[in-house]
């Protein structure tokens, strides 16, 4: 894809399933982790602007009623800073 010029955020919900970490489906694209979720947000960051840093991806909420399932919210900040010279 390419890196567009404003700041976009994207809502997403990331289940745990035996271990393993998924993502919601952006735009037909998901990303999984076995390490933690942060790491499976930020991978689905990495797919859909081609770059992630420690502020791709915040944990925004975890509905109490869902468990195994948390909230967060990924944006292409990173992906603007490696495009700016």
């Amino acid at each position: 894809m390419t890196t567009p010029q404003t700041l976009i955020s994207v809502d997403i919900t990331v289940r745990d399933s035996a271990g393993s970490y998924r993502t919601s489906k952006v735009l037909g694209v998901y990303a999984a982790s076995t390490t933690s979720p942060a790491r499976a947000a930020e991978r689905l960051a990495e797919k859909l602007w081609g770059a992630s840093d420690l502020d791709t991806a915040k944990r925004i909420d975890t509905p109490p009623y869902e468990r195994g399932v948390s909230k967060w919210r990924i944006t292409n900040a990173a992906a603007l800073r490696a495009a700016t010279p």
